[in-house]
C-alpha cells in the first residue's frame, strides 16, 4: 500500500507543447481548481486514444457550455508507451489548451494502477474519475454517476 506524501507530488511537470515550457504539476493537496478531473491511463493507446478523447472532450465541452460552473480537465497519463501515444495526446493539448488537457509522461511502464494513482495525485478536480482509453465506460454516463453521488 502506498502512502500519499506531499513530497511525492512536488517534482513533476507538464510540458506545454505550444511554448515548450514546463508547467509545475498541481497536487491533490492543493485546493480544487476544476469541478472534475478525468484521468486517462494510457499504455500504447495511439490507435484508440483519438476516438476516446474526441468523444470525451465533445461531451465535456457540451456540459461546460450548458453550465459555466462545470469546469474540467482531462489528464492523460502515458505509462511509458513505446508507440506514438504521447504524440497523439500532445496533439489534443495543442488543440484544446493545457488548462483543459494535460499529459503526464511516466518514464517507464509502471502498470495501470500506478498510472491512475499518479494521475490522481496531479489532478485539480473536486471530483476525480478514471476513464479508460478503450471506451469501455462511456463518458456520457457521468450524469448518472453524479445523480447517484448527490442524490441524498
Amino acid at each position: 500500500m502506498h502512502s500519499i506524501e506531499r513530497t511525492a507530488v512536488s517534482d513533476a511537470f507538464f510540458e506545454d507543447p505550444g511554448s515548450l515550457k514546463k508547467v509545475p504539476c498541481p497536487s491533490i493537496f492543493d485546493p480544487a481548481e476544476k469541478y472534475i478531473s478525468l484521468i486517462v491511463p494510457a499504455y500504447n493507446e495511439e490507435c484508440r486514444l483519438p476516438e476516446a478523447l474526441t468523444e470525451t472532450l465533445n461531451y465535456l465541452k457540451q456540459r461546460s457550455s450548458a453550465d459555466k460552473s462545470f469546469t474540467y480537465e482531462v489528464l492523460i497519463v502515458d505509462d511509458g508507451s513505446t508507440d506514438r501515444t504521447s504524440k497523439v495526446a500532445f496533439e489534443y493539448v495543442k488543440k484544446h489548451n493545457i488548462d483543459n488537457v494535460r499529459v503526464l509522461l511516466l518514464g517507464r511502464n509502471h502498470g495501470k494502477g500506478e498510472a491512475v494513482r499518479k494521475g490522481m495525485l496531479h489532478s485539480r478536480g473536486q471530483l476525480l474519475l478514471m476513464l479508460d482509453a478503450d471506451g469501455a465506460t462511456k463518458v456520457t454516463d457521468l450524469a448518472k454517476l453524479e445523480a447517484e453521488l448527490f442524490c441524498c
